[in-house]
């Protein structure tokens, strides 16, 4: 028999750890008493009625797109060339937070990877909503 604690636990003892997106609801995301399985995993969604629900989520839904084209160049000079080309986007919940052009679909694969790394470890906090607002109006140096 073991006395291990199990659930979100006194709500005094909870940290709050901000929300994260549910569909297409913001749900209160905290950091319970008591892990709520085997994997050490403290952390609970708070829903609008009802007790903590066990969270194992994606803290922020990172998604890309990338749309391939073809597109006429006009030059009088050098004649006019249909080139492949495309637009990439990283999302961080459904808003875009980068966005570049490309010519290779493998290369974009590699740049977007790349991007999420960087995006996520950046001090500006470009995948956290909340730091995102706070970049509006700020001076850049």
């Amino acid at each position: 028999m073991t006395n291990e604690q199990w659930g979100a636990g006194d709500p005094s003892k909870w940290s709050d750890w901000g929300s994260v997106k549910i569909g297409k609801r913001e749900m209160k995301l905290i950091w319970g008493e008591h892990k709520h399985h085997y994997s050490d995993n403290r952390m609970y969604v708070i829903p609008e009625e009802g007790e903590p629900i066990d969270f194992d989520g994606h803290r922020i839904l990172t998604d890309v797109v990338l749309r391939s084209r073809n597109y006429l160049k006009e030059s009088e000079l050098s004649g006019n060339e249909y080139r492949k080309g495309g637009t990439g986007e990283i999302l961080a919940d459904g808003e875009v937070v980068y966005e570049f052009f490309f010519r290779d679909i493998q290369w974009a694969l590699l740049k977007a990877h790349s991007l999420i790394g960087k995006l996520s470890e950046h001090s500006s906090g470009w995948m956290i909503k909340s730091e995102r607002e706070k970049l509006i109006g700020r001076k850049i140096y």
